[in-house]
């Protein structure tokens, strides 16, 4: 008979230092993943950056919000993905080897990515809904006196900004749709109800530390950049906007595998939590 070893749901703090204790220990490989996934599309937006600075009239606003969603969208349906899928698996073999990442990163590829492209098409539409209740007005009661690039940046802003609340709430929902994948290889649309099952009373929870975890980690990512737009207010200094560009092309891939670190140890946490599945493991 197996001997048997339960565990009591983690709190709160532990789970967060448990997430800070993996990434020390597989700090190099998971730098090393997260940076070759994140390098062609970091190359590709730093170049549309540049574009618009050399002739920033030749940019228009919807060009520019073109930008903004292209970049959310190959976050949310490649690079977040990608990660996810090879480090939820690195958390629950201990491997960690690159080799071994890469090829988790693809496993149950096919369904991982229509999944997340549904999601991508959700998130999408959800957007689209608040651009017409919350943007379009706002787009036309700024229009008089202004320009038609001012109205539509300022509309698109706002609409990103209340687009966060509920956008947040419907990501941790299904949060656990690639865990659910590989742990009880269901149908895309099954996993996807079983991830909206099991964060059932525990989403608001996952998506506040979803928030603080992201807005620490941005932190050491942006303030950089914003120092350089507050010091240089006129052309472009090449030489210090090339620092800045290489110190996020460094930086990011130390803070990109924290998520899907924590979102591996919730699923495990929540499944105890609400299914006992530590003592089932060992029945």
């Amino acid at each position: 008979m197996k001997e048997r070893s339960y565990h009591a749901p983690y709190g709160k703090r532990e789970l967060l230092d448990g997430v800070f204790r993996i990434l020390r220990r597989h700090l190099k490989p998971y730098w090393l993943l997260s940076f070759l996934g994140n390098l062609p599309f970091a190359l590709w937006f730093n170049w549309m950056d540049v574009k618009q600075m050399v002739s920033p009239s030749a940019v228009s606003a919807m060009e520019m919000i073109g930008v903004e969603v292209a970049e959310i969208l190959v976050f949310l349906l490649f690079l977040y993905p990608f990660l996810q899928n090879a480090i939820y698996q690195s958390v629950q073999s201990g491997e960690a080897g690159l080799r071994f990442l890469f090829r988790a990163a693809w496993r149950n590829g096919r369904k991982v990515w229509l999944a997340q492209l549904i999601l991508c098409l959700f998130y999408f539409a959800l957007f689209l809904v608040i651009i017409g209740i919350i943007g379009v007005p706002i787009a036309v009661l700024t229009q008089s006196g202004a320009d038609a690039d001012f109205s539509v940046l300022a509309a698109s802003f706002v609409s990103f900004l209340a687009i966060c609340v509920p956008g947040l709430y419907f990501f941790a929902k299904f949060s656990f749709v690639i865990p659910v994948i590989h742990e009880e290889g269901g149908t895309v649309l099954g996993s996807l109800k079983r991830s909206w099952s099991l964060t059932k009373g525990s989403a608001g929870m996952i998506a506040l530390h979803i928030f603080i975890l992201s807005f620490i980690l941005s932190i050491p990512y942006l303030v950089p950049a914003e120092l350089y737009g507050v010091a240089v207010v006129s052309s472009p200094d090449w030489l210090l906007l090339t620092v800045v560009y290489g110190y996020q092309l460094l930086i990011a891939p130390f803070l990109y595998p924290v998520i899907p670190i924590y979102l591996a140890l919730v699923f495990v946490n929540e499944r105890i939590k609400k299914e006992g599945h530590d003592i089932l493991h060992h029945l």
